[in-house]
This record gives structure tokens, C-alpha cells and sequence, in this order.
């Protein structure tokens, strides 16, 4: 089934062909108890999906298909080894090889990354704009992983996927070669150049009970058509239950909180301050394997 969201935060799901059946009165505002009951309410969902009555696709507006408006979502930074140790490279001007970046997981470091800020999140169709001074857009293919359940000290087999979309982290990259506006000195820097408005983008829908696995699936990103980057989320260095494991010893998980991948190679970045960076006009498209494709459109004056 593909769950989304679309107009005013309503809930719906795919019905046959390209309509949506209302199923507000069933998920509620916030799609927590819904998640957490989702074995009871299973049924009810892909009845109401086949019988209707439905509305076309086309007539409606997709907004991110999140838990709610202010879900939590936590993403994943250098979560494939080429895409770091490129990176890395760049940035650090050394070369950084790929045993290097994955020497860390073998030393038993935990995951490393940064907090969404939901309201910066955009659907599909959306348009991002660069902010004020930044010149250096990039693009990332991603896969968000919704938990199925929540809780404390869970252990890695007993983390729970309930279901999962695409996701595109659109972040800016001037400060790392000395360019642009200077965005903060300390932490603030990763979660700024992450999280400025319409840096993120997911969607269209939410795959739930789709015969897929969320450790495999075949993921890649075209700008204008071209190509730019090809993977799979089984090329991510930590899992996402590895990453849902370790952070419930310190935080109560719930039921829809969000799990994000980290990107493989062929971003912008690791051509280093030259590199084929996002400009207003470029149309971005995310694949991934179950899902289809999210569209981003990049504004702002040429």
C-alpha cells in the first residue's frame, strides 16, 4: 500500500490506478496510533482502498507523507563509504579512502548525523530556493525509514520498519571552500546547512507492506535527466535498525519517527568548489526501488 498526504494534511491511499481514497477518519491527524494499531487497521486501509470512492491523483496537492506536521526525523551523515571518503577528500584535501571512513564502524563508533527540522520539508513537486548568498545547492538521494514501533533500549532485531519513502537532503556547501555567507561557527553549522527552508523534500507516498526490503533497495538521482547518482541502501555502513538501536538508550523512539540514510557517491561536493551544483531551473528527480520518483524543482533568480 502507498499511504499520503495531500491537501490540507489529509491521509490517503492509493486506490486502483492514479486516485486517492480518503482515510482521514481512520488515521487521524497524526498517523501515531495508527502505526502502533497498524495490524488491526491493515485491513480496513486496503478495503477502503479498493472500494473507494477515490479522486484522481492529479486533483490533489502531496504534502510530505510525515507522521504529522512536526514528526521527528533523524538523518544520517558519511552513511556510504564512497560518498564520505569523496567527500572527505575534497574538503579536507587529502585523500580519504573508503577502508578509512568504514574503519569507524569496525571500531564500534556509533552513528553520527543530525535532527530534521519538519517544517523545512517539502512534497513532491515542491520548490527549493537557495538562501540568501548561497551558490552551492546539492542533491542527495536518500531512503526514510518510518518506525513501526517505538520504545527504549530496543535491540536491533526487534527494531520494527513499518514503512518507507524517498527523501532528497538538499543542502548548501559554500562554507566548506570559503564561500558564501558564514552560517555558524559550532553545531549549528550542520544543522543550518540542513535545515534552511525547503531543504528537504520526501515523498510521494509512504510504501507500507510492499514486498520490498529497506536494506536492498536500488536508489539513484537524475538532474535534468543526467544521471548523477546510482546505489543501494545496502551499501549504507549503518543499518537503519543499528541507528534506531542506539538511539533509544538515550530517547523514548515512537511510532513514526523518521530514520534517514545517509547518500551514496556522485553528489556535487566531491567535485569539489567547480562541481555540478544545483542551479534555479534544474528539475531534480529521486528514485527509489517500490516508490517512484520525487520530483524537486529548483527556483531563484538564473
Amino acid at each position: 500500500m502507498k499511504l499520503v498526504r495531500f491537501n490540507d494534511w489529509s491521509t490517503g491511499v492509493l486506490g486502483r490506478g492514479d486516485e486517492v481514497v480518503d482515510i482521514s477518519d481512520l488515521a487521524g491527524r497524526e498517523w501515531t496510533a495508527m502505526i502502533g494499531a497498524w495490524d488491526q487497521v491493515r485491513d480496513e486501509v486496503a478495503a477502503r482502498a479498493a472500494a473507494g470512492p477515490a479522486v484522481p491523483l492529479s486533483d490533489v496537492v502531496l504534502q510530505p507523507p510525515l507522521v504529522s506536521p512536526h514528526a521527528r526525523i533523524f538523518a544520517l551523515g558519511s552513511n556510504f563509504a564512497d560518498h564520505a571518503a569523496a567527500a572527505k577528500s575534497m574538503i579536507l584535501k587529502r585523500e580519504v579512502t573508503e577502508a578509512e571512513v568504514l574503519a569507524e564502524h569496525e571500531a564500534g563508533l556509533p552513528p553520527w548525523g543530525f535532527v530534521v527540522v519538519p517544517e523545512t520539508i517539502i512534497g513532491d513537486g515542491g520548490t527549493v530556493v537557495a538562501p540568501r548568498g548561497a551558490t552551492m545547492l546539492d542533491y542527495e538521494v536518500e531512503v526514510c525509514a518510518v518506525l513501526g514501533a517505538g520504545g527504549r533500549d530496543v535491540t536491533v532485531e526487534d527494531v520494527r520498519i513499518w514503512g518507507y519513502t524517498a527523501w532528497n537532503d538538499l543542502g548548501i556547501r559554500d562554507h566548506y571552500f570559503g564561500r558564501g555567507e558564514p552560517i555558524d561557527r559550532g553545531i549549528l553549522s550542520w544543522n543550518l546547512q540542513k535545515n534552511f527552508m525547503g531543504a528537504n523534500a520526501c515523498g510521494p507516498w509512504v510504501c507500507v507492506d510492499e514486498p520490498y526490503d529497506v536494506g536492498n533497495l536500488a536508489i539513484g538521482t537524475r538532474v535534468n535527466g543526467e544521471v548523477r547518482q546510482q546505489s543501494s541502501t545496502k551499501n549504507m555502513i549503518w543499518s537503519f535498525a543499528e541507528t534506531a538501536a542506539h538511539l533509544s538508550g538515550y530517547i523514548e523512539l515512537l511510532p513514526g519517527d523518521g530514520f534517514v540514510s545517509g547518500t551514496p557517491a556522485g553528489t556535487a561536493i566531491e567535485s569539489g568548489p567547480d562541481g555540478p551544483f544545483l542551479r534555479p531551473g534544474d528539475r531534480v528527480e529521486i528514485e527509489v526501488e517500490g516508490v517512484g520518483v520525487l520530483t524537486t524543482l529548483v527556483g531563484g533568480d538564473s
